[in-house]
């Protein structure tokens, strides 16, 4: 980031990630990912007709179907929500991203802040519309911006 220039970026958590994954999509995903039909059919049947139930103490709630989602604690969860995540960078058109489990930023450094918001803002609804068509929620109470102006090195001013 040079002297001037005004950087904006957008940070975004998703509301029960793990819990929410459409599995006919993950599965749409994991045959376009270059798996064969074999393998695809093994994660079917290990996502399928899941049950799971909650035990604190010496109470034991009822089994409950888990009909979407994948594994919270298991070794494959992670691995299957990152391949559900896989081609959200590419709804993108001006910003960067990075993407760590359910937490995304995109960010854009620019000489001209009309420009940096209409293309965060453009960027925005391009994410919004990625979240919406693979079946996720924004959480927006955890969702915030922030812009900032790099007047020298070292020194920065945050706007909001």
């Amino acid at each position: 980031m040079d002297k001037g220039l005004v950087t904006g970026a957008v940070f975004l958590d998703l509301a029960k990630a793990f819990d929410t994954d459409d599995h006919s999509l993950l599965f749409e995903k994991l045959a376009s990912s270059g798996l064969s039909n074999d393998s695809v059919n093994w994660f079917k049947s290990y996502l399928s007709n899941r049950n799971q139930l909650t035990a604190l103490a010496n109470t034991v709630s009822s089994f409950k179907h888990v009909p979407v989602g994948v594994p919270q604690g298991s070794v494959l969860g992670p691995l299957l929500f990152l391949i559900f995540l896989n081609d959200l960078p590419y709804c993108i058109n001006h910003c960067e991203i990075s993407l760590y489990a359910d937490d995304t930023v995109i960010y854009l450094s620019s000489n001209n802040a009309c420009d940096l918001e209409m293309k965060l803002n453009s960027d925005l609804k391009h994410l919004c519309r990625w979240f919406n068509d693979n079946l996720l929620t924004l959480n927006v109470s955890n969702d915030w911006s922030m812009l900032t102006v790099i007047h020298e090195k070292g020194h920065y001013e945050s706007l909001y």
